[in-house]
């Protein structure tokens, strides 16, 4: 796809506010699907990032302890990439994106981040006082 298609889409921005629940990955998914209608991105890259997006929504839905956890998610589409961005006010996570392991196989979780990992381009994760943000990004080539 040549770069400059991309760029006449002019920019994409969706914002999700809910409450970390299971419920809400139908959500997240819906966004997606928002995404997916108005967006050139090939299918494997789009299978990817919806993937990993999925996942980090499902380890903070996971990992909240209660209902009162909100949580956001912006996806924006770039001409050069999709990025996704949640945040939320749940408790830290202790996490080192850079030496995650494939969990053996019987294990039956951890490979959320794993596969997260490997299909995207960039994955971020950082506490600023009570909020944890997740940024993921999938560039449109390469």
């Amino acid at each position: 796809m040549p770069h400059s298609m991309a760029a006449e889409l002019g920019p994409f921005v969706r914002r999700l506010r809910t409450t970390a629940r299971p419920e809400s990955l139908d959500e997240v998914h819906e966004v997606l699907a928002d995404l997916w209608a108005n967006d050139p991105m090939d299918v494997r890259r789009r299978i990817e990032f919806e993937s990993a997006v999925a996942e980090i929504a499902a380890n903070i839905i996971e990992h909240t302890s209660g209902d009162s956890v909100t949580m956001t998610l912006e996806v924006r589409a770039l001409p050069d990439r999709i990025e996704a961005r949640f945040e939320d006010d749940g408790d830290p996570v202790s996490v080192d994106l850079t030496a995650i392991e494939l969990p053996d196989e019987f294990a039956e979780r951890g490979r959320g981040l794993m596969i997260a990992t490997t299909v995207l381009d960039r994955l971020d994760y950082q506490r600023d006082g009570t909020v944890n943000t997740w940024i993921l990004g999938r560039d449109r080539e390469g």
